[in-house]
């Protein structure tokens, strides 16, 4: 299982229904992006490394928003209130796109 966050805070926001935009760089790598939080981005020369890389840039991107007191933005397709805290059971993903729940778009 790549998201192995040990903070349920951290944990229930990367569980979120993120938008991802995937496309190819110029020399044919993987890039991912989070349409929300701008400065989660992922790189990767095969799907595992973009995945691997892209919940590890995540999880970074809410635990220093976090850290210094900032809001995490609401993904645009939540549409319920965050509770304040529940626990999550993460179960492994059969792609980071399924796993989220995410709108990947290729571009």
């Amino acid at each position: 299982m790549l998201n192995r966050e040990r903070d349920p805070k951290v944990a229930q926001l990367m569980a979120l229904p993120w938008t991802i935009r995937v496309s190819k760089d110029d020399e044919n790598g993987l890039v991912a992006m989070v349409e929300e939080l701008p400065d989660a981005i992922a790189t990767g020369n095969t799907p595992e490394e973009l995945e691997r890389d892209f919940w590890q840039s995540l999880a970074e991107s809410i635990r220093a928003r976090l850290a210094l007191g900032d809001e995490v933005p609401r993904p645009v397709r939540a549409t319920k209130p965050l509770p304040s805290m529940v626990s999550v059971r993460l179960q492994p993903p059969v792609t980071t796109a399924a796993y989220l729940g995410a709108e990947l778009v290729f571009g």
